[in-house]
């Protein structure tokens, strides 16, 4: 399963394939970067969500819901991106926070900030508010900070501890055609609802810890932050 957010491609469209660093391919449908407008250090215009894949329409099945069919241009995209290359794609839902006109609460978390607050799972269960869905992105590493493996990688079971907890449903993905078929459901039933994604760690990205946090950078911040 890829994630929802790392790599690009669309059929019949014209598109215009955004390069970023470390090669990925970017898209994204429904609402862009906002607010503002964002710019190259010259001041020229930039798109750092890449292509706009909107084309896709269907029909509310409800008020207050958006006419964009999301699964549709995320397929699309998908369809677009040369097979086998990284991608990042944006999924910017312009509709209120609600599942199917219930107030709705949507968690989204990585398996290395869950396995350092496992304790929120016992307390969400003893809460049980029945409007929320807890989706934990599980690739068994910290990418944050350099790609480290998580303590028990590929032996820790974070659908079996979210069970073990008290939530009222439990789900454990690992195809994108399972989850885009199911999510749906998911997305309805009554909570607490947990479920894992099993994606794959993203491309490796530069830990020039060094320079970031060196007395000079920091110097340098504080002195356009001061000038500005």
């Amino acid at each position: 399963m890829r994630p929802a957010a790392s790599k690009t491609k669309t059929a019949g469209l014209a598109l215009r394939t955004v390069e970023v660093p470390f090669g990925h391919r970017v898209g994204f449908t429904g609402k862009g970067w906002a607010p503002g407008v964002a710019r190259h250090a010259d001041g020229s215009p930039r798109a750092p969500l890449g292509t706009a894949f909107q084309k896709r329409k269907a029909p509310p099945p409800t008020t207050g819901i958006s006419g964009n069919d999301y699964a549709a241009n995320f397929v699309d995209f998908l369809d677009a991106a040369p097979a086998g290359a990284p991608w990042l794609f944006w999924y910017g839902g312009t509709e209120r926070a609600e599942v199917w006109g219930r107030p709705a609460g949507l968690a989204i978390a990585g398996d290395g900030s869950l396995l350092m607050n496992l304790g929120s799972l016992v307390t969400i269960a003893s809460v049980a508010p029945r409007n929320l869905v807890h989706f934990v992105c599980e690739n068994d590493t910290y990418e944050a900070n350099g790609a480290h493996p998580i303590p028990g990688a590929g032996q820790v079971d974070f659908a079996g501890l979210a069970r073990a907890a008290g939530y009222r449903r439990v789900h454990d993905f690992a195809a994108l055609d399972d989850f885009a078929s199911r999510v749906g459901d998911v997305l309805r039933e009554d909570g607490p609802v947990f479920a894992t994604l099993r994606v794959v760690p993203g491309a490796p990205s530069p830990q020039d810890f060094p320079a970031l946090h060196s007395l000079a950078s920091r110097r340098a911040f504080v002195e356009r932050l001061e000038a500005s």
